[in-house]
């Protein structure tokens, strides 16, 4: 053990290697590091040790640091603070082999399993030996797969006490525990709209005139008898069906007859509405977009729902000594006080009445006032509910907005009652304000309530309410909002703040001379929920918000009830005495207006000299803050009456709003020129811990010189976690597609829009997407049957090395890229310069004409060759005539009156003059080629199934896996037809010239329109095209264009079939293609 009195001591290294040779500790423990994070990882690596733990500073202060090595000990590390370390010490056993543990999880992925964790002690094993000599490890571990896990989905893996042996016993529980449904709210079922009987329950509920109240309690009752008389257990009528489909198919292969026929037909549809329903019901509770997916992935779905049940489920706490409370009772009663100990205020006194003293702020004029307190109509209550989404988790009535919308001439006129009702007295009826929380983890594996995020499930009708005070102040929040706020605010995005963030901090590592600067990452604990209710109706008063509105406001705000959901029921209510609902519509603008106050302190700060900012460059405006919502970033001048100021600023808005600063969680990153004896005298004063890397700013990783140079492999993380492995086994190739576009627009996106990703970086993740996409693992590589290139065309360039931030490299190149897509309209032309802009059909006039031009000649804008009033060109202006061809593409620009108005730049690549992000990507990837539409671009216009649409998309690329393509990329010896059994299988012959297509096309009856087109090319490309035009109507009134594509899908299904599962030839598959 060594107090090094500072790992940045210049002989701190020599030292430690001098110890290590003279004494070859197994283990070293240094204390008074000063150092922690990423930088003291830094320092770790050039040490003679593999194994290490550290410890964060105390502001400039403590740093603990363990050190080892693994070929002689193995240390496990069991908590830490930033004053002690807790660990596990192993001597001798055998050492993990890093290679077989690898292989060992790729054991795992392949036969997809999933973890089921345990409750209980964390090490199955020991060795059963004096402390010294301990070894505990985790060796017995429970896996399953995801069908298991939907079969057992209550399972339960616990470790049990050892008595005799030196393992654990584990038990696995696989009865369901009878589950507490008593408290558990009613929730409508959006499948409950597809039956036709089920609009008859809603009339009964609301006749005209019944209040809103009276008329929701009424529905609910009267739905849970219908749901129990007619609706009926899904999964139960299900089994029915099936069975009295298989039957009635039994009987009617021994003894055919028309009403055996007709109920088949009656059955099958009957299953087909029940697939609906459940489809509809999975995708419902797995909160997916099915409509996005298209196909019917129940599976999916269902498996969806267990993994984030299990994931979300609470099962054990710690409270705030660090002891975990394991029996449910406890659990529940220490999340019922922890929550209403955090919305209870801790002010003394009444504030409401005492106005926040020197606020002084922009403010609405009278007119804007009274027009946002305006009444309310009809209109604009019925456009606050179409805005809602459909089917987002519903309040403590159950009812989601798309209920509202279904039934809205049933319902409406109670709705526009109490709505209407609300804003002309000011006052939120109870019921409309009971609030369900929903526990969200942060992290995985919570552990306390700190690890979880408290969203409030707001009632539709309230959320109208909200929703209209919404759109009526939201076009003035960039009034009364400072620039530097970027918040929900309109025109203004979060990437703005990370580009000023990311120049700053690249300006803040370049400082150099005297004067120091510092920027302070600000944590708020609880920001929502801890702002005093007083402190934000005297921030309404003070923007000139109308009397009405505030009542109505601060009615949302203070009548609320809440109950906290725990795993599905609800706990006791409880009243909340300050905090905004995360969730409630209006809980954002509201909050951004109260950190006006906090810019407003700041602002006053600098006038007085007392705050200096920081600029970018002598030329830049200073920066003394930016703020998104509650993620703070304050940047200061290192003096002490600085530290002073920010710290009478923080104390200010905390005493005034309710807000906390996190001391622990807040960081200080200080430019290089600083002292380090300046820096911790700043910490000391401050309470905030100084570091080297500010980690993510609104999600996005900050790059600086502490950055660690991993610092974008979340992204390829978050990837993986979304694309796991199970679900390319749960999904159609149609939704893995569309789930490969939809996590590759949400996650890299938002990275991409503020730093250009590395070459590498995109082949990686486009390597995880396109494993994902064909069902490609590491032990077994599936088919990729279109080429990537196909898929997504190109590759981002690298920018080139200029001595510049990332932000400004990737700039560059993205301007470089702009400039060879802009061109001029000609107006009067007198900003077009003649010779070097592009304006005479998208080309400049010196990339026409070659030789040496005078001095004047290069000065010359179009506006000096032009006559005027339109008259002409003055080709004399010149020393030289222009060829005649080029004359004549000067003389076919469509010309303006001289002077009517001015010259304006347009896009090039597109035929409006509009920019288009996909031109633009393409011409930065050296790959637009104008006019060449892919030729199956129709596909994606068919009203049709996504399944059937990717496999006409890949027939289109004629890379369907039939035997012949097989054969060709050596994977089959033999490439016959599964159906004739005669011919080379290809896409061809599969879909039209085999005996068993030709017979199938017969008797599905092609409409005598459409069989000149159905033989009119041999090319697949043009025949599956030529059908899809066709204006033909089936005998069946369907029209061709619809039928065909089915029909081709049933008939790619049936081959499947028979090539895969030995099914006989079905000659009736016509019949199935037109039902």
């Amino acid at each position: 053990m060594w107090n090094c009195g500072g790992a940045l001591n210049p002989d701190f290294k020599r030292r430690i290697f001098e110890m290590a040779v003279d004494y070859r500790p197994s283990i070293m423990v240094i204390t008074e590091t000063r150092v922690g994070g990423d930088r003291a990882e830094g320092i770790i690596d050039g040490l003679p040790f593999d194994g290490f733990i550290t410890t964060d500073t105390i502001g400039y202060a403590g740093g603990l640091w363990v050190l080892w090595n693994k070929e002689e000990v193995d240390i496990s590390l069991l908590a830490s603070t930033e004053q002690e370390i807790h660990a596990i010490v192993k001597f001798g056993g055998n050492q993990v082999n890093i290679n077989r543990a690898l292989e060992f999880k790729a054991v795992l992925d392949s036969c997809n399993f999933v973890n089921l964790g345990f409750v209980g002690p964390k090490y199955t094993w020991t060795n059963k030996r004096q402390l010294a000599d301990l070894i505990l490890e985790r060796i017995d571990r429970c896996f399953a797969n995801p069908l298991w896990r939907v079969l057992y989905p209550e399972a339960v893996v616990t470790h049990l006490p050892r008595i005799y042996s030196d393992h654990h016993p584990v038990l696995i529980k696989l009865c369901k525990p009878n589950p507490d449904r008593a408290n558990r709210p009613f929730r409508f079922q959006s499948m409950w709209l597809l039956h036709p009987d089920f609009s008859r329950v809603v009339k009964e509920a609301w006749p005209e005139g019944r209040p809103l109240h009276l008329a929701t309690e009424d529905f609910t009752r009267k739905k849970k008898k219908w749901n129990f008389e007619v609706f009926g257990n899904l999964f139960n009528r299900k089994r029915r069906v099936l069975a009295r489909l298989s039957g009635t198919q039994n009987a009617l292969a021994n003894n055919p007859s028309e009403s055996l026929i007709r109920l088949e037909k009656d059955l099958i549809d009957e299953y087909s509405s029940i697939l609906l329903h459940e489809e509809e019901y999975w995708a419902l509770k797995s909160r997916i977009n099915a409509a996005a997916f298209g196909d019917r992935n129940t599976s999916y779905f269902h498996v969806s729902i267990v993994v984030r049940r299990q994931r979300n489920k609470i099962r054990c706490l710690k409270n705030s000594v660090g002891e975990w409370i394991v029996d449910v009772e406890d659990v529940k009663n220490h999340i019922l006080l922890g929550f209403e100990k955090l919305y209870t205020t801790e002010l003394s006194c009444s504030r409401w009445q005492s106005p926040i003293l020197g606020f002084s702020c922009c403010f609405l004029s009278k007119e804007e006032s009274a027009w946002i307190g305006r009444g309310v109509v009809e209109e604009e209550i019925k456009s606050g509910l179409w805005s809602l989404k459909p089917f987002k988790a519903p309040g403590a009535d159950g009812l989601h907005a798309g209920f509202y919308q279904q039934f809205w001439h049933e319902v409406g006129k109670s709705v526009c009652e109490v709505v209407m009702n609300v804003f002309e007295h000011g006052v939120v009826p109870e019921f409309l304000n009971d609030t369900l929380i929903t526990l969200i983890p942060k992290c995985p594996s919570p552990e306390s309530l700190n690890n979880y995020r408290p969203i409030s499930l707001c009632n539709s009708v309230y959320k109208i309410i909200s929703k209209i005070i919404v759109n009526r102040i939201r076009p003035y929040i960039g009034k009364l909002v400072a620039p530097l706020q970027t918040a929900f605010v309109l025109g203004r995005k979060g990437i703005d703040n990370v580009l000023i963030a990311q120049e700053l901090f690249f300006a803040l590592d370049r400082k150099k001379g005297k004067e120091g600067y510092m920027a302070i990452k600000v944590d708020l604990e609880k920001a929502y929920d801890r702002l005093e209710w007083s402190f934000i109706y005297k921030v309404l008063q003070a923007f000139h918000f109308p009397q009405n509105i505030i009542k109505v406001i601060m009615s949302c705000v203070t009548s609320t009830k809440s109950s906290i959901l725990f795993n599905g029921s609800a706990l006791e209510p409880f009243t909340p005495t300050r905090g905004l609902r995360q969730g409630d519509l209006i809980s954002p603008y509201l909050f951004i207006l109260c950190m006006e106050f906090l810019g407003h302190l700041i602002e006053q700060k600098c006038v007085d000299g007392k705050w200096i900012p920081f600029k970018a460059s002598r030329e830049n405006v200073g920066i003394s803050h930016l703020f998104f919502a509650d993620d703070l970033i304050l940047f200061a001048k290192v003096e002490e009456k600085a530290c002073e100021a920010i710290s009478e600023v923080l104390n200010r808005f905390c005493e005034e709003s309710g807000q906390k600063v996190s001391r622990e969680k807040s960081k200080i990153y200080f430019s290089p020129n600083v002292q380090e004896g300046v820096k911790e005298e700043i910490c000391s004063n401050l309470g905030i811990q100084a570091t080297n890397n500010i980690g993510k700013y609104l999600g996005f990783p900050i790059n600086h010189r502490g950055a660690a140079r991993n610092r974008l492999n979340f992204i390829a993380k978050r990837v993986m976690n979304k694309l796991a492995g199970w679900k390319a086994k749960f999904l159609s190739f149609a939704g893995r597609s569309v789930l490969v576009k939809s996590v590759m627009s949400a996650i890299p996106n938002y990275v991409m829009q503020g730093e250009a990703l590395p070459r590498h970086f995109c082949e990686k993740l486009d390597k995880i997407n396109w494993d994902f996409l064909w069902g490609s693992t590491r032990e077994k590589r599936k088919l990729h049957l279109v080429g990537w290139n196909k898929i997504i065309r190109g590759r981002p360039r690298d920018p080139d090395k200029l001595p510049a931030s990332s932000n400004w490299k990737a700039i560059k190149v993205g301007f470089q890229t702009f400039e060879k897509g802009i061109g001029w309209s000609l107006g009067d032309g007198r900003k077009i310069k003649a010779w070097f802009d592009c304006w005479i059909r998208d080309k400049s006039l010196r990339d026409l004409i070659k030789g040496p031009l005078t001095q004047h000649e290069s000065d010359l804008l179009v506006s000096d060759l032009l006559l005027g009033q339109g008259q002409g060109w003055r080709w004399d202006t010149l020393s030289f005539d222009l060829p005649q061809d080029v004359k004549d593409k000067i003389r076919a620009i469509p010309q303006i009156q001289f002077g009517s108005r001015e010259d304006s730049i347009i896009w090039k690549l597109s035929k409006d003059g509009d920019f288009s992000m996909k031109s633009a990507y393409a011409l930065a990837n050296n790959s637009y080629i104008p006019d060449t539409p892919f030729l199956g671009m129709w596909i994606w216009k068919l009203d049709i199934l996504p399944k059937i649409s990717h496999f006409l998309w890949m027939c289109m690329h004629k890379s369907v896996p039939v035997n012949n393509t097989l054969f060709s990329r050596g994977i089959i010896e033999v490439n016959k037809c599964p159906l004739c059994k005669k011919m080379p299988e290809s896409i061809g012959h599969l879909l039209r010239e085999c005996i068993y297509a030709c017979d199938f096309w017969y008797k599905i009856k092609v409409p005598s329109m459409a069989i000149s087109l159905f033989q009119a090319t041999d090319d697949i490309i043009d025949w599956l095209r030529v059908n899809y035009l066709s204006t033909a109507i089936h005998h069946s009134s369907v029209p061709w264009r619809y039928v065909f594509p089915f029909a081709i899908w049933e008939l790619w299904k049936h081959r499947n079939k028979v090539a895969f599962e030995n099914t006989p030839l079905n000659l009736n598959l016509h019949r199935l293609c037109i039902s």
